[in-house]
């Protein structure tokens, strides 16, 4: 049957363009580890470095009340911007896995489709031989299943 044939051939491609696809989405999901790594080391730093500042504000605080006053403000400007960077890491986080989440998701519908879809090819395929070797049958004793005569 070179019908059959080429519906075979047609599907070795889709099998190609899934596997594509997975590359790609392993490469993505590599790239979103990579940077929330990135981000966590940038975090911990910017924490480390707020903590000594406060260490080092402490024994000043007693004799200079202007100079405490500045550092106050500017620590407290430092904290709200690390706090800041650190939620936008979290949200690049979350963004990365829900992406990541739902390409996974559309893959998996993408096979059970293919898989629904081959099945379908098969049965039709049965059928069509079925009623193909009916009609020969009948077309002997001259009738026809296609509702002539």
């Amino acid at each position: 049957m070179p019908q059959q044939e080429g519906q075979q051939h047609h599907h070795q491609q889709q099998q190609q363009q899934q596997q594509q696809q997975q590359q790609q989405q392993q490469q993505q999901q590599q790239f979103c580890l990579i940077a929330a790594a990135a981000a966590a080391a940038t975090a911990t730093t910017a924490a480390g470095a707020a903590a000594q500042t406060q260490q080092q504000k402490h024994p000043q605080e007693q004799h200079m009340p202007q100079q405490e006053g500045q550092q106050h403000h500017h620590h407290q400007q430092q904290q709200q911007q690390q706090q800041q960077q650190q939620q936008q890491q979290q949200q690049q986080q979350q963004i990365c896995l829900i992406a990541y989440q739902t390409k996974q998701q559309q893959q998996q519908q993408q096979q059970e489709q293919q898989q629904q879809q081959q099945e379908q090819q098969q049965q039709q395929q049965q059928q069509q031989q079925m009623i193909e070797g009916r009609h020969n049958m009948c077309s002997e004793c001259g009738l026809n299943l296609y509702g002539g005569n």
